[in-house]
Formats: C-alpha cells, sequence, structure tokens
C-alpha cells in the first residue's frame, strides 16, 4: 500500500502539477480540473482544502517564487550589492517572469493584484528596509528615508513594472528602469547599476519578442 501523503507534499506535488500544465497550456487555458486529473488520485477535496480557487494557486506559485529569494543569502561586500543581487536574481528568474506573461490578462484581476501587493508588505519590503538601513550604516547608502527608499524600490519594481512587464513595450519598460535609476541616485542611492539596466534591456526585447509570436 503506497504511503499517504503529508499535507506538506500534497500542496508541493498541487503547485509542480500546476506550474506545468500553467507554462505548457497557459494560465487561462488550464482549469483545476485539468490540475486535479494529473495529480495521481488526489481528490478536489483535497486540492480545495490547500486553494479555495485557481487564482490562489498562481499566487503560491510566485510567492513561493519570492520566499525563495528571500531564503537566499545575497553576497556582497555593501548592501548597495547585496540589494543589486536580489534585482539580478529576480529579473533572471526566467520561470517566474513566465507564469507573469502566460497569466497576463488574469493579473489584471483586483484580487490576484490586493493578493500581490499583500505579498509585497508581508515578505519582500521587511527584507529590503532590512538591508537598505545596512546600507546607511555602512555608508554604501545616505538617507534620512532608509523605509521609504525599500518600500518604493519593491512597490515599483515588483508591482508597476513586475505585473505589466508583458504589456509593456521594451522602450517604456526600460524607461521605467532608468527612471528609477535616476531617482535613487538623486537619493544617494544609486541601486540600479549598468548590469540590471542591461539585463532588462534584454528581458523586456525577450518578453517583447515572446508575446509578439503568440498573437501572430
Amino acid at each position: 500500500m503506497a504511503k499517504s501523503k503529508s499535507p506538506d507534499e500534497n500542496r508541493q506535488l498541487i503547485l509542480d502539477v500546476a506550474r506545468t500544465l500553467f507554462l505548457e497550456k497557459g494560465y487561462d487555458q488550464t482549469s483545476l480540473t485539468d490540475i486535479i486529473s494529473q495529480l495521481g488520485g488526489l481528490t478536489k477535496g483535497v486540492v480545495y482544502h490547500h486553494f479555495p480557487s485557481k487564482g490562489a494557486i498562481l499566487d503560491a506559485l510566485i510567492g513561493d517564487a519570492d520566499e525563495n529569494l528571500l531564503s537566499k543569502k545575497w553576497p556582497g561586500n555593501c548592501a548597495i550589492e547585496k540589494i543589486q543581487y536580489a534585482l539580478i536574481t529576480s529579473l533572471s528568474d526566467v520561470e517566474k517572469l513566465s507564469f507573469l506573461q502566460a497569466s497576463q490578462i488574469t493579473l489584471k484581476s483586483p484580487s490576484i493584484l490586493a493578493q500581490q501587493y499583500e505579498l509585497s508588505y508581508s515578505l519582500l519590503i521587511p527584507k529590503f528596509q532590512e538591508i537598505v538601513r545596512q546600507g546607511v550604516t555602512d555608508g554604501s547608502i545616505s538617507t534620512d528615508f532608509p523605509e521609504e527608499i525599500a518600500e518604493l524600490l519593491v512597490v515599483y519594481f515588483n508591482l508597476i513594472i513586475g505585473l505589466r512587464i508583458t504589456e509593456l513595450s521594451p522602450d517604456d519598460f526600460l524607461r521605467k528602469i532608468l527612471f528609477l535609476k535616476k531617482l535613487f541616485e538623486s537619493m544617494n542611492a544609486p541601486i540600479i547599476s549598468d548590469k540590471i539596466l542591461a539585463l532588462a534591456s534584454d528581458l523586456s526585447t525577450k518578453i517583447g519578442g515572446q508575446i509578439n509570436e503568440t498573437t501572430h
């Protein structure tokens, strides 16, 4: 007799199956029934115990990507370098960005946007506030507003840019990153490096090209 899976194992199985289907079929083309049919006998009740909706599964997948970033040690000789590492890692997260692309219409839903906003404030902003305060201490950031800089960075980068990356043209996307660069430099927080600019430009061009392919 097969050993029963723990609740955590069941949750992870649901996420793994959903991740595969979302990337293969697209979020809107994948139903909960599709997901359940690939769970090897796991019941609908177990799925709803963990996730009340398909949107909750998507939210968990994106949230897990952010938690994975937070769980890593951010290398760097100073706070600025640690923040740059986090931004480069996030911009290099092909899987997370693929979810954003696959579910670009759904992510305009007020409920999912609200979930992402809450996720930013509960997980990402406290971590970035901690690092920015380190920057004030180590001298790499000179500001009287460390908490506000962290909030602006996360909200603008994760919500205004991140959730709209699939609808912004490469030029518009790069313009927003350049705006952040100049804004932070004016506050003595040179967070956006040339490497981040180059990576953002390449990413936007790649995603823009993929969207054009899927719409023609």
